[in-house]
């Protein structure tokens, strides 16, 4: 569906860039040093059918003028979307991440789904290459935007070469500086971005007027929520919004430095348009649309290797088989005859390990898919104020599985919807108004409600 078409290698073909923000589109014809041409369409917030998306990246190639085929046609098209038009979500580690790529997309999107993201027929979804055992991010790009995006290139001749987050950009731009925080600033939007061990976590995105507020805000939430003592960790922001030059800073808040672009005039052209020119450090990021053509070789390299490794271990280890198994015996029976029973837990032991069961049960909820699946949707005007698993009632299995949220909406009718569509989430079992009143008792101001739902373990 996404031939890979490599970007003249050898040659002086020009390269069609692409920046898809979440507020406007822009387009650049560069030649490898400079830009020739650049455009820009502002953009409406259209995020069901990506219908004004279609339409502004076609108007923003067309206003780069007419192209010369004596000048030589542009062969590839580099875009960089920002994250605001993707969803996202961390995945555990699991060991259906290693089997086919069929069968890792039929997990991933069984995890969209249960994080209360729709995943459409033709979806596009990419996955960190995270270390064993570790936890990697996945992205989905909706089928409608690689739809227009590929509409457009293809309408002006262009074959589609690098499709990725502006996420991505932003990491490669710290360098080796491996922030704990990222966060990506454009006019209205705060993506707020944890990073673990280099790798991207999943993002928060709040559409704001004050981004700067809200990012900082987010870090303070991360601090909290990660550590006791409420220390904040260091975060790197990218600032791409317009009046970038006014951020407050706090300490272990560093601005990464945007990238630098000019045209022929020598003037600098957008920062968005600039970061569409850095260039992942080792190849095609995995989460690009268009992952590198050799990765699947190397992993099947690596998986040949580990395999005759496997086979020279298992040689060596049968020559020993019979040696240990006459000392496991003999070490069984050693113990058998010197160790007695163990005598049977007290009272206290019993609750201390009922407990520590109980904690268990509160780490291991699926935190992810539940906060997915408690945001509620555009048309709804509800804001969550807090969602607790009730650690006071674990005692029996459905209890050990409810949740509490508090919530304020300005209007009856969207605190019943709001309660309605945690009904209907596939990972919510059931969701029941409890309560709710004014927030100070006047007719007109906000009602606080709180809602006691059951997740599917």
């Amino acid at each position: 569906m996404w031939p890979v078409d490599p970007i003249g290698r050898g040659s002086q073909a020009r390269v069609l860039h692409i920046a898809v923000g979440a507020r406007a589109i822009e387009a650049g014809l560069f030649d490898g040093t400079r830009f020739e041409s650049t455009s820009r369409i502002e953009l409406t917030v259209d995020d069901d059918d990506c219908s004004g998306v279609a339409a502004a990246i076609s108007s923003a190639i067309s206003s780069l003028g007419e192209i010369s085929h004596t000048q030589g046609v542009p062969r590839s098209c580099r875009v960089v979307i920002s994250d605001f038009w993707l969803r996202a979500t961390e995945l555990p580690w699991s060991a259906r991440m290693l089997g086919a790529d069929a069968s890792v997309g039929a997990h991933i999107r069984a995890q969209f789904e249960a994080s209360g993201w729709d995943v459409a027929d033709g979806d596009c979804m990419r996955w960190d290459d995270a270390r064993a055992l570790k936890p990697r991010l996945a992205v989905l790009y909706p089928v409608r935007l690689l739809a227009a995006i590929r509409g457009a290139a293809q309408a002006h001749q262009f074959a589609l070469a690098s499709i990725r987050p502006l996420s991505t950009v932003a990491l490669e731009l710290t360098g080796g500086s491996r922030p704990a925080d990222l966060a990506v600033i454009e006019d209205g939007v705060s993506t707020f971005i944890p990073v673990h061990a280099g790798r991207l976590g999943e993002p928060t995105i709040e559409l704001t007027t004050q981004p700067r507020a809200a990012t900082l805000a987010a870090r303070r939430r991360r601090a909290l929520f990660d550590d006791a003592s409420g220390a904040a960790s260091s975060l790197a922001v990218l600032d791409l919004s317009k009046d970038r030059a006014s951020v407050p800073l706090e300490g272990g808040v560093h601005l990464i430095a945007t990238p630098v672009a000019t045209n022929l005039a020598g003037n600098p052209v957008s920062s968005m348009l600039a970061c569409t020119v850095v260039r992942a450090r080792y190849g095609r990021h995995s989460l690009d649309v268009f992952q590198a053509p050799t990765r699947r070789g190397r992993i099947h390299a690596l998986t040949a290797l580990a395999l005759v490794g496997v086979a020279v271990l298992a040689v060596q280890a049968t020559q020993s088989t019979a040696q240990l198994a006459t000392l496991r015996s003999e070490t069984l029976a050693a113990a058998l005859v010197s160790s007695p029973l163990s005598p049977p837990l007290t009272k206290a032991e019993r609750s201390q390990w009922q407990r520590i069961s109980e904690i268990a049960r509160e780490i291991n909820a699926p935190i992810g898919a539940l906060m997915g699946a408690l945001r509620s949707p555009a048309d709804i005007d509800v804001q969550v104020v807090s969602a607790d698993v009730d650690a006071a009632v674990v005692g029996s299995p459905d209890a050990a599985r409810r949740i509490t949220v508090q919530a304020e909406a300005h209007q009856a009718l969207d605190m019943q919807r709001y309660v309605d569509f945690l009904a209907n989430r596939p990972t919510l079992a059931s969701a029941t108004l409890v309560r709710h009143d004014l927030a100070d008792g006047n007719a007109g101001s906000l009602y606080r409600f709180t809602v006691e739902a059951t997740w599917r373990p």
